[in-house]
């Protein structure tokens, strides 16, 4: 007689989530960018401090820069993030988070 089972292993997926940026306009540490290897899908919403959406990005091609929808820099400050993303493997994820805008 013999017994078998089937166990599915799922590589953990890593995400990089910066805490904070610059968009000074310097080139260096200028845009808030979500990184991970794998990654299909993404949309990231991000609120100001009194919840109301300033900003939605759409793919895993984009980035923050630092301005609201209409194109303004925001204030220095905490920005809540809103991520919701897909992987190759079909793994779904989301995140909330804060980042914070220096100048």
């Amino acid at each position: 007689d013999t017994v078998s089972q089937t166990i599915t292993v799922r590589q953990q997926e890593e995400v990089f989530f910066p805490t904070a940026f610059t968009p000074d306009g310097d080139d260096r540490n200028d845009r808030f960018v979500i990184t991970a290897s794998g990654l299909i899908d993404l949309t990231v919403t991000v609120f100001d401090r009194w919840g109301r959406p300033i900003r939605t990005l759409l793919g895993v091609n984009n980035h923050w820069d630092g301005r609201n929808g209409m194109g303004q820099l925001v204030y220095p400050g905490v920005y809540v993030y809103h991520v919701d993303a897909l992987f190759e493997s079909g793994y779904k994820f989301q995140r909330s988070g804060t980042v914070t805008v220096l100048r």
